[in-house]
């Protein structure tokens, strides 16, 4: 859908066997490694939205990323919440993070996710003239709540079909403290769903042809 002139892009095309396996807030040291080898072990591909301060905390991972052929994309700079950020602040968060991620992967940066997957006028107005489109997604894990792994499968399930989004989290954006090893549990049982469908985890890009 297109929404003030803005691509807005919720779930792919439903009669194609890919589905998207999206990751939000990291790169993370220790857990995002950990991802990349279950896809890895599937021959699956992710997308990684990324913030730029976590780009810089984790250049080498960064770099191992797009060398597997993952996907990055923009998720702000230091995370802000769009209802409480004027214009000029989005558009940097924004523009600095797209330029890093330029630089890392060699290729323009073509999606966003905003954080908390909250949009304002301004939001779709800087998107527009950046040339991003908006991925949000159709099945949340909310695996920020660190619930057993088994919850988090539950609430993807039904999800786990051609064309669906599932939302993921690496680390906590501003927290990296905090243990997200249930959501590699809970992702480890959502990939063996995903095999015995018959679907291919792909990236956003690669299910959009962006």
């Amino acid at each position: 859908m297109r929404l003030f002139g803005c691509q807005i892009l919720r779930r792919g095309d439903t009669k194609t066997p890919k589905i998207a396996l999206t990751f939000d807030d990291g790169p993370h040291p220790v857990f995002t490694p950990m991802l990349l080898d279950i896809l890895e072990r599937i021959e699956g591909k992710g997308t990684f939205f990324t913030t730029g301060r976590n780009i810089l905390d984790n250049l080498s991972l960064s770099e191992d990323m797009v060398r597997r052929g993952h996907m990055i994309g923009n998720h702000t700079f230091d995370h802000p919440h769009a209802l409480w950020s004027g214009r000029g602040k989005l558009h940097d968060e924004i523009k600095k993070t797209k330029e890093l991620i330029e630089e890392l992967s060699e290729k323009p940066n073509k999606i966003f996710r905003p954080p908390y997957g909250f949009i304002t006028p301004s939001m779709l107005s800087i998107c527009r003239q950046l040339e991003l489109s908006i991925v949000l997604w159709n099945s949340n894990s909310k695996d920020y709540k660190r619930d057993v792994p088994e919850i988090m499968v539950n609430r993807v399930r039904d999800k786990i079909t051609s064309g669906s989004i599932l939302l993921f989290h690496e680390c906590h954006f501003n927290k990296p403290s905090l243990d997200y090893s249930g959501t590699l549990k809970a992702l480890k049982s959502v990939v063996d769903i995903v095999k015995l469908r018959g679907l291919h985890p792909v990236t956003i890009g690669e299910m959009f042809t962006l």
